[in-house]
């Protein structure tokens, strides 16, 4: 089975200049997924998908496949969902859909390890799963929260009865934290989109979990690493 594992950096950000080749801990933040992806024992493709040149020299050197992505795919408000159906579309085709898990990794996610790339990858391989996410245990359940209604009224998110319950009589809740999304291709290619009936989970810890989008989240991730 092929793995086909994609990492979207694209040139642009607004929070941090450069964020995807900012340093952290002696090397480009991006190198960080880069060396955790082509780490995986397994039959294996890493693409950098990007608009700049600059950020494909950097994937080059640290041993992934660059793939020059258009600019109409690299703003503040394109989809995951589209740059990867253009890495499957320029890449492919491919012969045994059915035999490749294609998996998202952002480069924002850089303690995201080899070992729980594996977990996703098993989940799929070994378990059934269409697909699966990594997750992180959120420190307030959000089927407490409240939205609004069409008056401005507050009501139940999820539940009426959910607000007022203490936390262990609450099912468990999980939230994203973006740093893996895989899919078996075939799936993919019937419908996009990384929540099926079938989708499993891996669970990391709060500190594997920062996802780097703000200059505070980078001061948090220096100091993990001791600078």
């Amino acid at each position: 089975m092929l793995v086909l594992e994609i990492i979207p950096a694209r040139g642009g950000s607004k929070g941090i200049p450069g964020k995807n080749l900012v340093s952290l801990g002696g090397k480009p933040l991006l190198a960080w997924t880069v060396e955790a992806a082509i780490e995986l024992d397994r039959p294996s493709r890493v693409v950098v998908s990007s608009d700049s040149d600059e950020i494909g020299r950097v994937a080059s050197r640290f041993g992934a496949e660059y793939l020059r992505r258009p600019a109409e795919l690299a703003r503040d408000d394109s989809l995951s969902i589209d740059v990867l159906s253009h890495a499957v579309e320029s890449l492919g085709p491919f012969e045994n859909p059915e035999e490749v898990i294609l998996i998202l990794l952002q480069p924002t996610s850089p303690f995201r390890t080899t070992q729980d790339i594996e977990r996703a990858v098993t989940m799929i391989a070994e378990q059934k799963a269409d697909a699966a996410i990594s997750v992180v245990e959120p420190g307030h359940s959000p089927l407490k929260a409240f939205i609004t209604d069409d008056r401005g009224f507050l009501k139940a998110a999820v539940n009426p009865d959910y607000p007022f319950l203490p936390r262990q009589k609450l099912p468990q809740a999980y939230m994203a934290n973006g740093a893996i999304y895989a899919l078996r291709l075939d799936r993919f290619l019937f419908k996009p989109g990384f929540l099926t009936d079938r989708t499993g989970f891996i669970v990391m810890s709060p500190e594997a979990s920062i996802d780097i989008d703000s200059p505070e989240d980078l001061a948090t991730a220096r100091r993990r690493v001791g600078e």
